[in-house]
């Protein structure tokens, strides 16, 4: 086990060199600049965690179960989460590899540069994507952030306290790197004539990471962006969209599937078969994609999500520390609303 994540470290780190090395063989003069802003939010609805829950699906409510101990914690809220973020992105692209058939004449090297920032963190990042043939790319990139504690969220801190995160601000050093493959395919591509409304779009993409906080040890774990507590390690995540493209205001109407589970070490540390909580549970979304075009720079994007969520026994759920929780080995799953989702995307 430890040998094939050095294995991964080296691969991931000869493919950096390769692909940011590509850089200089090409002067600015030879690349397409594109720059865009983008705003995006999501609430978050309230559930109970799976309390007493009879059946598959946690129904949304506002009632939240109160817990008198400062080890327990509250399951739901009176009023959900919210979610805020903006960024700022540079792409550079220009032709790459480029052949005479369709299947190679839209060849291309990207290089894209952006900044992320919200009401806990900052960052920044940089990707080069090769596209070796028209409906594959690959894509390595590299992501550097800290973050702070703010309106009761934590942008990055060790979570090695049962009582809580680490409420310091700017502790050390988030980073990320990955290697991605995504597969794209319209059906219009294979049509003659008048293609306008042949365009059903499949978009699959598959993503190793490599996830690191420069302050925590091999096992300590540590929280970024609100988000699930996580260890340095790799992790697998992979997105499917397949959905309908239209010469209208909607411009786009799909289904996106998302999992996530973690790799190696990371996914053995507390399986749900042993009734720990959960380090090997593979992380679902389904949700309904609208894109809608306004005006000739502007994209929003609308997401409604369900998701799929580990059921904890109910003598364990209200544990405030997520390792004292244990998985319901009888019945280990349920369903929620997760999730609504907007975007805007302006380019300028």
């Amino acid at each position: 086990m430890e040998l094939l994540k050095m294995r991964g470290i080296k691969l991931l780190s000869t493919l950096s060199i390769l692909f940011f090395g590509l850089t200089p063989l090409f002067s600015q003069n030879d690349y397409i600049k594109e720059e865009s802003v983008n705003v995006s939010s999501a609430y978050y609805f309230p559930n109970l965690s799976g309390f007493e829950l009879d059946g598959n699906f946690a129904p949304i409510t506002y009632t939240p179960i109160i817990s008198e101990l400062d080890t327990q914690r509250d399951l739901g809220s009176t009023w959900g989460a919210v979610e805020l973020k903006g960024n700022y992105k540079l792409t550079l692209k220009r032709n790459f590899l480029t052949g005479a058939s369709a299947l190679t004449k839209d060849n291309s090297l990207k290089h894209t540069f952006s900044f992320d920032i919200s009401p806990v963190t900052v960052s920044l990042e940089t990707s080069t994507t090769i596209s070796p043939i028209a409906f594959l790319e690959f894509t390595l990139g590299t992501q550097l952030g800290s973050g702070w504690k703010a309106v009761g969220a934590d942008g990055l801190a060790l979570y090695t306290n049962p009582l809580g995160p680490e409420e310091e601000a700017f502790q050390g050093v988030f980073s990320k790197t990955w290697l991605s493959g995504t597969f794209q395919f319209d059906t219009a591509a294979l049509m003659g004539g008048d293609t306008t409304w042949k365009h059903i779009v499949l978009l699959s993409n598959h993503n190793l990471m490599l996830k690191y906080f420069s302050a925590a040890g091999t096992d300590e774990p540590w929280i970024f962006q609100a988000g699930d507590p996580s260890y340095n390690g790799f992790r697998y995540e992979q997105s499917t969209f397949v959905g309908y493209q239209m010469p209208l205001v909607l411009d786009m109407a799909g289904i996106l599937f998302e999992t996530g589970a973690n790799l190696f070490d990371n996914a053995t540390r507390s399986t749900m078969d042993s009734s720990g909580w959960g380090s090997d549970f593979i992380d679902t979304k389904i949700g309904v994609l609208l894109n809608f075009k306004v005006g000739e720079n502007g994209a929003f994007v609308l997401l409604p999500q369900i998701k799929k969520r580990l059921r904890y026994t109910d003598g364990s759920v209200k544990e405030l520390y997520f390792i004292n929780r244990k998985t319901d080995i009888n019945d280990p799953y349920f369903w929620s609303f997760d999730r609504i989702a907007i975007s805007y995307t302006y380019k300028l």
